[in-house]
């Protein structure tokens, strides 16, 4: 609403300028006719006593407009960076870890080549933890998965001699049956395979 009216009457002023004539000599108007040389000069001042209310209005309402986004932007910041120390609560913990964090954050941002400003206007959280990631990278203590070995279990004990050798001449009759029935899939087949099998 403010930048509107901030902006119309910025417009309001350019156009009062430009409709307004330029001055005359109001020495030679006064020599020539002194009575309408007044009235034309009170016009230009009623001219001139506008412009400077419209001025007057618009200063006050750029005042106002950046008093509201300095107010708006403070609170923003507020919320924004209480959410980002929410967030990581595990690495701040409390006053010195922040002030690490936080000044880590920022060496890593002017090593990037931004400049101080830039680093004091980052209020949103989203940008504070892409810094936040940047530094822990640099420090390298960013959480890593550690691969795990594939080691294969240790498996059931046997007793010695319970264990089937191989080559053994009943796992043959066995392994022959399962491939006759996969060849025919009959019901013979099947019988003398689970036949095979269970004995």
């Amino acid at each position: 609403m403010l930048d509107i009216d901030v902006n119309g009457l910025a417009a309001l002023d350019e156009d009062i300028r430009a409709l307004t004539p330029q001055e005359p000599d109001w020495d030679a108007e006064y020599a020539r006719d002194a009575l309408g040389a007044r009235r034309k000069q009170k016009q230009y001042q009623e001219v001139y006593t506008k412009l400077n209310q419209v001025r007057a209005n618009r200063a006050w309402a750029l005042q106002n407009a950046r008093e509201e986004h300095d107010r708006g932007s403070a609170k923003y910041a507020v919320e924004q960076f209480t959410q980002f120390v929410q967030d990581h609560s595990k690495v701040i913990k409390d006053e010195p870890s922040l002030q690490r964090v936080i000044g880590g954050m920022r060496k890593t941002a002017l090593a990037e080549g931004f400049t101080e400003p830039e680093v004091a206007g980052v209020y949103d959280k989203r940008m504070l933890n892409v810094l936040f990631k940047a530094w822990m990278y640099d420090q390298g203590l960013t959480v890593r998965a550690q691969p795990q070995a594939v080691l294969p279990g240790k498996g059931k004990s046997l007793v010695p001699g319970s264990a089937t050798p191989i080559g053994n001449a009943g796992r043959r009759n066995i392994d022959e049956a399962q491939r006759q029935l996969a060849r025919t899939g009959r019901m013979e087949d099947a019988t003398a395979y689970f036949q095979r099998l269970l004995r």
